[in-house]
């Protein structure tokens, strides 16, 4: 399954006009940077922002909703995901459905030690 389908990462082939740069900061915040458009600006606002003036960025505390957000308004859009931040994505999908499996088991009355399976796995 390839979550990242509009997620482009080699920059030899993008148009770094056009392309959507999001990544962490040292403090592990959302960075998004894009070339001056009107209306990336005003969908951008939607999701709750700091800019930055003299890096000419916009940040968001990192949360997994906030950066589904991001994705999903910017969607249509040639985007450029830090591989660490798409690392941090693709385990936060994969404990999410590990979570529901066991939630799941424990529905179906499967045993503890079925269910403790599935919740102490370690990616």
């Amino acid at each position: 399954m390839n979550f990242f389908k509009n997620y482009g990462n080699d920059s030899t082939q993008m148009d770094m006009r056009n392309t959507i740069k999001i990544s962490k900061d040292a403090s592990g915040r959302i960075t998004v940077a894009f070339s001056y458009d009107p209306d990336r600006v005003e969908k951008v606002k939607t999701v709750g922002y700091k800019w930055h003036p003299e890096e000419k960025y916009w940040s968001f505390p990192y949360s997994d909703s906030i950066l589904d957000n991001i994705l999903s308004i910017f969607s249509e859009e040639k985007i450029d995901v830090d591989p660490s931040l798409k690392n941090l994505m693709v385990e936060t999908k994969i404990s999410k459905h590990f979570e529901d499996l066991r939630r799941k088991l424990v529905l179906k009355k499967y045993s503890r030690k079925t269910s403790g399976c599935v919740k102490s796995r370690k990616i």
